[in-house]
């Protein structure tokens, strides 16, 4: 398989070549990294369900500050030709919690990652002891507790229009009683005034 992987990689880029350190081979480009992230494919595979993505600017990069030559962060296994190893460059890009107990793989995108577009996840899978069957309570009790917030809203809405309504024609009461209060006080006072007026004009016709 890394051997086909490194014949597809060649069709793409001509300067690729394999290159063994501690007896482990890897690819190297003579080309600056850079350069060929327009060039090469993403890569991609699958864990059940899950399709996991690692695009050029996840797997390639430079050796000890030169940036000559690109490595491609793929590597053979040795004695095994169907397997090829992504070591660091899978961890550079994602992280992984290990389930013993269950047997599961836990697999994030890293942040910077992320936010770089170098690898991305589509799909999930679900736990072992999780076949998806009970997706429909679930959605039946998130329903439900929806359902039973918005009828209490509503039970509070009506009881605080009601409140509402009763405040409004108290206030409203209030205002005719003042109203009618100086109604009469104003009659009270033109009465008064009337009443003083009276013995004056006697008085003028008296002289």
């Amino acid at each position: 398989m890394f051997k086909a992987m490194l014949k597809e990689m060649l069709k793409q880029e001509r300067s690729i070549y394999p290159h063994e350190i501690d007896d482990r081979e890897i690819m190297v480009a003579r080309k600056s990294c850079s350069h060929l992230y327009s060039v090469l494919g993403d890569l991609e595979f699958k864990l059940q369900n899950t399709k996991i993505v690692i695009k050029p600017e996840g797997y390639l990069y430079h050796m000890g500050g030169q940036n000559k030559d690109c490595f491609i962060g793929i590597e053979s296994i040795p004695d095994s030709m169907n397997q090829f190893r992504l070591g660091t460059i899978f961890l550079r890009n994602f992280y992984v919690a290990l389930d013993y107990e269950l047997n599961f793989i836990n697999i994030g995108v890293n942040a910077g990652s992320s936010e770089r577009a170098k690898a991305y996840i589509e799909g999930r899978a679900l736990r072992p002891n999780d076949d998806g069957s009970n997706t429909g309570a679930r959605l039946a009790i998130i329903l439900t507790v929806l359902l039973t917030m918005f009828s209490i809203a509503i039970i509070f809405f009506i009881k605080g229009s009601r409140e509402l309504k009763k405040t409004n024609g108290a206030v409203v009461k209030v205002k005719q009683a003042k109203i009618s209060t100086n109604i009469q006080d104003e009659g009270s006072r033109s009465d008064s005034l009337i009443q003083t007026a009276e013995p004056e004009s006697l008085d003028e016709d008296d002289k």
